[in-house]
């Protein structure tokens, strides 16, 4: 039996933990859930997620500062939720395994977006090219087929 993925969900908006927390367990994923950045590294430390939702501004550690403590120690996906994108493209757009999504978004794009990067793709009940409306770290909003 494999175990159902785990994400690891950083904001420090409760509303927002709880609606995410809800969306990817409609997905089969488990989640643990931190406040700030500092939180977040920790948890991400602790439990080894196999994919990461930060929010772009948080206190006590921004999204783009967890970004970069996560590569310190490897290549987990992180999906950067924000309304602002453009502030963090330039920084992230290097980073294959990162991917930006502009709030406020589409609750289906987010889970396919998490299915796609866990490698869950056939899960996707939509058509592939729902992906092309995701902002990606170049900004183009297209998945760049070098950063598969």
């Amino acid at each position: 039996m494999t175990l159902e993925p785990l994400a690891l969900i950083v904001d420090d908006d409760p509303g927002v933990i709880t609606a995410l927390q809800y969306r990817l367990e409609s997905i089969g994923c488990r989640c643990v859930v931190a406040h700030t950045g500092a939180q977040g590294l920790a948890e991400f430390q602790r439990h080894e997620p196999d994919i990461v939702l930060t929010d772009g501004r948080m206190p006590v550690g921004d999204g783009p500062t967890l970004v970069r403590s996560i590569r310190e120690t490897g290549d987990t996906p992180v999906v950067l939720l924000t309304g602002f994108a453009s502030k963090y493209e330039s920084e992230m757009h290097s980073d294959p395994n990162v991917k930006i999504l502009q709030k406020p978004y589409d609750g289906d794009l987010l889970a396919a977006l998490v299915l796609k990067l866990l490698g869950r793709a056939q899960d996707i009940d939509e058509d592939a090219d729902d992906y092309e409306f995701a902002r990606t770290p170049d900004g183009s909003g297209q998945e760049d087929s070098s950063h598969a």
